[in-house]
C-alpha cells in the first residue's frame, strides 16, 4: 500500500512537474524574451532554462519511477520507493523554490529596463 501512495504521489509532482515546466520553456520564457526585445533590452534567461530543465528532468524520473513501483516486485521495489520518496521532497522543493527563482529571473530584468 506505501508503494502505491508514493508512486501516485510521484505521478502527481512528475505530471505536474512537466506541465509547468514545458508551459514555462515554451510559453512564458518566449514571449517575456520578444517583450524585451521590443524594448531593446539585453536579457540572459540561461538561468530560467537551467533551472526549468532540472524540475523537467526530476519530472521524468517521477515518472520513471512511477511506473517502476507499479511494476517492479521484491527487493528492488524497496529501493524505488526510497528513492520515490526523495523525488517527492525534491519535488516539493522545486515548486517552492525553483521555480519561484525560475520567475523571478525572468521577470526581474523589467526593472532594470530604466
Amino acid at each position: 500500500m506505501k508503494y502505491k501512495i508514493v508512486a501516485i504521489m510521484n505521478l502527481i509532482f512528475g505530471l505536474s512537474q512537466m506541465f509547468m515546466s514545458l508551459s514555462y520553456l515554451f510559453v512564458i520564457v518566449p514571449k517575456m524574451k520578444s517583450l524585451y526585445e521590443q524594448f531593446a533590452a539585453r536579457v540572459d534567461l540561461t538561468e530560467s532554462y537551467l533551472i526549468l530543465f532540472a524540475v523537467l528532468i526530476v519530472g521524468i524520473l517521477n515518472i520513471i519511477t512511477t511506473i517502476k513501483l507499479f511494476t517492479k516486485d521484491g527487493i528492488k521495489l524497496e529501493r524505488y520507493f526510497r528513492f520515490g520518496l526523495i523525488l517527492i521532497f525534491t519535488s516539493l522543493l522545486g515548486f517552492t523554490i525553483y521555480y519561484q527563482v525560475a520567475l523571478a529571473s525572468v521577470v526581474n530584468p523589467i526593472y532594470s529596463l530604466y
